[in-house]
């Protein structure tokens, strides 16, 4: 699921409340690995992280896409456009080979039951020195996929 970056790193500083630290998550500043411990504190392991252009990057292969049965869906439709959202996933799976059948009104009432999920959350803006630093990353990569998300 493609997801507006900016939405991203937004959400990101908001929960860890620290925008340098949120930046560095985002954009993999520092190329340092993340550790995560075991429940015990005793071990850990070393997980190597990428920004997001390198993520994206690597699921948008064709070659990835083709091998996994991969189908790329965007995050923001599933708030304009539920119903054709999930009709999308079930035609997909159809396509590869599942004895499916899209089933319009199942997937309506299954929206029907669960409009919270569906409303976009509210995000703050970003001062013009943070949507640099961002676009100092991913701009590129942003244009040159075609890719237009707007801060």
């Amino acid at each position: 699921i493609l997801r507006n970056p900016y939405d991203i790193y937004k959400d990101l500083k908001k929960e860890v409340q620290n925008k340098d630290l949120a930046l560095n998550l985002f954009l993999n500043s520092d190329g340092q690995y993340q550790k995560e411990d075991d429940e015990d504190k005793k071990y850990y392991i070393e997980i190597p992280k990428t920004n997001w252009g390198t993520h994206l990057t690597s699921w948008a292969d064709p070659t990835v896409k083709k091998d996994f049965n991969g189908l790329l869906l965007s995050y923001e439709d599933i708030f304009s456009d539920p119903l054709d959202f999930f009709a999308s996933i079930v035609i997909h799976f159809k396509e590869k080979g599942l004895p499916m059948n899209v089933d319009y009104e199942l997937i309506k009432t299954f929206i029907d039951s669960n409009q919270n999920y569906f409303i976009k959350p509210i995000s703050d803006d970003l001062s013009n020195k943070e949507i640099k630093q961002i676009n100092g990353v991913i701009g590129e990569f942003l244009q040159s996929n075609n890719i237009f998300y707007q801060p």
